[in-house]
């Protein structure tokens, strides 16, 4: 019974029954990794839970290749392969949509600015089934701003469990941080369910300074003058990093195995310090963002349909004059599958539109800025049809996959064409080689002109992975890739990506214990070697051991990333070496209650990752689970 308990990857009942999980993200359809071309990683609840994560950055801050940078108490930036869209290339009076941030299969860029608001994600880690990343450029096949890679949160469904279940997950530490979650499951019968999730949390700053460019040194906030004629008020938030509010509502219907319909909405308000590079004095500012949304899913055989409609506000920088919108977001996406002998084809089509309406006027040069404007009006519309082929042969032991798709955007720059290739071969049951090709584009946007100014960047990419099964226990898999940008009319101060890169990642289970990790090498052979823009070097290593019946669970994880330099506005700020150390210790005490301790930076070195941002202090949390 004890070895029984012991399932690390599935539940029980799926370990026994020799069933695999099933993927959505990489063909837009459930599959199992064995049959998926494309070099994808897969964060699972189980995962999620035992690591101690609390949000959407710091789940992705065990995946090789993204590098996730602490700014205030709970607020992140992420980079990917050696891209820093939301940071550095907003600090060049550009952004670039690298990253396709998607809930349940529908976008959740904010489109405007070309960033991921990762604090304003409308779940919370408790509303999370998994997440899944294809790593390789994926715009040709899930659309706009997939240039890099694609990530889609799976929120979880009770359609499995009959009955009712209450949830909550209740959680305060150091600093006076605080966040809580609580969920409703009901479901009615195999064909009927019903879901509603809540979460909330408040977090302040682990300082209450301020970088001032003209002192070159922090200042206290309370020798800054905060208030400003132009500015329509006074930002009033020095002391706090993150204050977010959300709920999520799903429910589903099957009326037969080739029919269903889900609906799922919500609503998100969020408020977080963030650095708004425009501003020449105080970089550092608070953002805001209210989200209302509703996503309608329809299958019917082989036909597949989504329609999806956002509407909220987005305020770049709380006070500022012409930097608070109206945002729209609304689309749909039909598509079909067909499936003949070893064949199988999928086309499908999108439209997307987004719109900006500026709440004050936006034309105001902002008093803490020598030449930006802000935007005024603000719309894209696209279209696309899409289209995808794979077959298998020798006896299943390769696969082929292609995807190409043809977009326009409806004014300003059109983005014609893009693909993506990609092949898997299982030489053995044991060994694994996968290898991809893509082309795509990608918006490079200028956010401080009073026109919609764009233009395409065109991205090829070139992968290739090998994985390997050691006995029964281990895994290795090593990814190597190759990537070029090419842009018509580079900004001055434009950082081009990394051109080589490689990744070593591996698990090993060994009775209770287990532990996986991975290393990560960029490198750009025409760059300076005197002057890094993104750590060369990058780790991580987690350990996992149960005991005592599976009730006793301790967790610990290392991040390790080289010294490297941020440019910003001209200036270089040194980044240096960095180790975080994360660690979750928990108890089950009583059928599916459980208290733990979460600590957050263990060694406490009190650096700063980004320039003009907080230092990261040592964090405790202490935390209970509760199912009734």
């Amino acid at each position: 019974m004890y070895q029984l308990q012991i399932s690390k990857d599935l539940p029980l009942d799926k370990v026994l029954q020799k069933k695999e999980p099933q993927f959505y993200v990489a063909n837009r359809k459930l599959d199992s990794l064995k049959n998926i071309t494309q070099n994808i990683s897969v964060l699972t609840k189980e995962t999620l839970q035992k690591s101690g994560v609390n949000s959407l950055a710091e789940a992705l801050q065990l995946l090789p290749e993204f590098i996730v940078k602490l700014k205030t108490n709970g607020v992140y930036e992420v980079e990917y392969r050696g891209s820093n869209s939301n940071f550095n290339n907003l600090g060049n009076e550009n952004a670039r949509e690298n990253l396709l941030l998607l809930l349940d299969a529908v976008p959740f860029n904010d489109a405007m600015s070309g960033q991921i608001w990762w604090e304003s994600a409308p779940v919370g880690v408790d509303d999370i089934e998994r997440i899944e990343v294809i790593h390789s450029p994926n715009a040709s096949w899930f659309g706009y701003a997939g240039v890099l890679a694609v990530i889609n949160i799976v929120t979880k469904n009770n359609a499995q469990v009959p009955g009712t279940q209450i949830k909550g997950n209740l959680q305060a530490g150091s600093f006076h941080t605080y966040q809580y979650h609580a969920s409703l499951n009901v479901g009615f019968s195999d064909k009927l369910s019903f879901r509603i999730g809540g979460n909330f949390q408040t977090r302040p700053r682990f300082q209450d300074t301020y970088y001032i460019h003209s002192e070159k040194r922090y200042l206290e906030s309370d020798s800054l003058l905060f208030y400003l004629p132009e500015a329509t008020q006074t930002n009033t938030y020095t002391g706090s990093a993150l204050a977010s509010t959300a709920f999520l509502l799903s429910t589903s219907y099957s009326w037969a195995d080739f029919a269903s319909i889900e609906v799922d909405m919500g609503s998100q308000n969020s408020r977080a310090q963030s650095i708004f590079l425009p501003a020449r004095e105080v970089p550092l500012s608070t953002r805001k963002s209210q989200n209302n949304w509703v996503n309608l899913h329809l299958n019917y055989k082989l036909w597949r349909s989504n329609l999806y409609y956002q509407s909220g506000e987005k305020d770049y920088a709380i006070g500022y004059t012409g930097w608070d919108y109206n945002a729209q977001k609304a689309g749909a996406r039909v598509e079909r599958h067909v499936a003949v002998s070893k064949f199988d084809f999928l086309a499908g089509g999108e439209w997307t539109t987004d719109r900006y309406i500026p709440k004050s006027n936006a034309f105001v040069v902002l008093p803490l800025l020598e030449e930006g404007i802000a935007q005024g009006d603000w719309t894209r519309n696209q279209a696309s049809v899409y289209f995808q082929q794979s077959t298998h042969f020798l006896n299943r032991q390769v696969k082929l996959s292609a995807g190409q798709k043809v977009y326009q955007q409806l004014q300003g720059v059109d983005f014609p064409f893009g693909y993506h290739g990609a092949v898997l071969w299982n030489i053995t049951p044991a060994t694994t080689i996968r290898a991809n090709i893509s082309k795509t584009y990608q918006s490079f946007q200028y956010l401080l002109q009073d026109t919609t100014g764009h233009q395409a960047q065109e991205l090829q990419t070139q992968e290739l992975s090998l994985e390997q099964l050691v006995g029964s226990k281990a895994k290795l898999k090593a990814t190597f890739f190759r990537q070029k940008q090419k842009l018509e009319k580079p900004p001055l101060e434009y950082l081009a990506l990394p051109a080589t890169g490689a990744t070593i990642a591996g698990t090993l289970d060994i009775d209770r214990w287990s532990m996986d990790g991975y290393v990560s090498y960029l490198f750009d052979s025409q760059a300076e070697e005197t002057v890094l823009y993104y750590p060369h070097w990058s780790a991580v290593i987690k350990v996992n051991y149960s005991t005592f019946f599976d009730r006793v669970n301790l967790n610990a994880t290392a991040n390790y990333l080289s010294e490297h330099y941020e440019q910003v506005n001209t200036n270089l700020y040194q980044i240096n070496e960095q180790v975080l150390v994360n660690s979750k210790c928990s108890y089950q005490f009583r059928n599916q209650y459980s208290i733990y301790i979460n600590v957050k930076n263990i060694l406490n070195e009190k650096q700063y990752a980004l320039p003009f941002t907080d230092q990261n202090h040592r964090l405790f949390m202490l935390g209970i689970n509760i199912l009734l």
